[in-house]
């Protein structure tokens, strides 16, 4: 959660594809949103570097 809403800050871009800037939707049952190809990517490179520590 927090990993969206910093990057919905920094690059002012939303994380899922409807739109939305952050993943509140997990919190309310939601299991099945669909983040944007930005956003994953990004996640998938902070995993890569967490993994390089």
């Amino acid at each position: 959660m927090d990993i969206a809403r910093e990057y919905a800050e920094i690059y002012k871009l939303p994380v899922t594809q409807r739109g939305g800037y952050n993943l509140n939707g997990l919190m309310l049952g939601n299991d099945k949103i669909q983040l944007t190809d930005e956003f994953g990517r990004y996640l998938f490179v902070l995993a890569m570097e967490a993994n390089k520590e």
